[in-house]
């Protein structure tokens, strides 16, 4: 799968959260994986395991961690995720390396080639 920068300089690609279609924007900065609770609640996430502590740009928020059943984006499908839910969060998923780094990433000028 070969994604370019959009607008915004990021890497974007849409997907979807246990059947729920969702936009996701790749942060190879990112340790986790992090769900809006919008996307969380649409796509029947459950219960929290544990509630924790992140510290955002913004500051520090309670957040919920739990695990989607299975998550698909572009060609790859992941099973058993775990996710951080994210109130107030501005987009739908930030995938992070915890799913990343199960994939080969290669960034050629405004190009990241992602395969298995």
């Amino acid at each position: 799968m070969i994604l370019h920068l959009d607008r915004s300089n990021s890497y974007t690609v849409p997907g979807t959260v246990q059947g729920k279609t969702a936009n996701f924007l790749l942060d190879t900065g990112a340790t986790s994986t992090f769900v809006s609770s919008q996307v969380a609640a649409a796509a029947g996430l459950p219960v929290c395991k544990r509630m924790q502590e992140i510290r955002t740009a913004n500051g520090s928020v309670r957040a919920c961690s739990t695990v989607a059943s299975e998550i698909t984006f572009g060609t790859f499908r992941m099973e058993n995720v775990s996710v951080v839910i994210m109130p107030m969060m501005s987009y739908d998923v930030l995938l992070g390396m915890n799913v990343l780094r199960q994939l080969k990433l290669e960034h050629r000028a405004d190009q990241l080639i992602i395969s298995r």
